[in-house]
């Protein structure tokens, strides 16, 4: 996202590996993106969160539960963005 090029990107899962195997039964590449080490978490802790709640609202079903929230330990430091939650 940002065109940092490391040697060595992590791999975000585009949904969570557990949620993966157990819908599909085995890991494949196309559940991978390579990030730098802050794109990756911006991908799971803002990303996912506000694509299941665009894409809820506009009536997609069946999302990826790991998008539902994000993977933060705390969120302390967040500011929230005026995007309403439909729990």
């Amino acid at each position: 996202m940002c065109g940092t090029v490391f040697p060595l990107p992590e791999a975000a899962h585009i949904i969570d590996q557990r949620e993966w195997i157990e819908k599909k039964g085995e890991e494949e590449l196309v559940n991978g993106i390579p990030f730098c080490p802050n794109c990756h978490k911006v991908f799971d802790d803002v990303l996912r969160p506000y694509l299941y709640r665009a894409l809820a609202a506009f009536g997609c079903s069946d999302l990826p539960l790991c998008w539902r929230k994000s993977n933060k330990v705390s969120d302390v430091t967040d500011k929230r963005l005026p995007i309403e939650e439909n729990d």
